[in-house]
């Protein structure tokens, strides 16, 4: 079975290790930016899709595995920090405030017609 992972998160990378089986990491070519869902399940998932969806394009014989975490505060999407401040800045807001993490996940094998997605919610 050959499976990539679409993503270049030193975590995600570190998870899949633990299961002792062989894969590939590629960098998705999924625009983030283009997701406007404010829901976050929603934003989550269907980052997840786009780029599991991308990567199966070019390896239409492999099992993808896209995933994004999102963090929800306040009816708001905190997006990824473009840098140390803005991390900085989000830490601080976040700071014994309660918040929720979503992490959606995609798998898909093209060949084999597999799709399928799922979410956790972490508070």
């Amino acid at each position: 079975m050959k499976i990539i992972l679409a993503s270049e998160s030193p975590r995600r990378k570190e998870i899949i290790k633990m299961l002792n089986i062989q894969f590939k990491i590629i960098k998705s070519e999924f625009d983030e930016d283009t997701i406007k869902d404010t829901n976050p399940v929603d934003y989550c998932t269907n980052s997840a899709v786009g780029k599991a969806t991308s990567a199966s394009i070019r390896f239409p014989d492999h099992y993808i595995i896209g995933a994004d975490t999102v963090v929800h505060f306040k009816d708001s999407i905190l997006g990824k920090p473009k840098d140390k401040a803005k991390a900085f800045e989000y830490l601080q807001l976040l700071n014994n405030e309660q918040h929720e993490v979503y992490t959606g996940v995609s798998i898909i094998n093209k060949d084999k017609s597999v799709n399928e997605k799922f979410y956790e919610k972490t508070v």
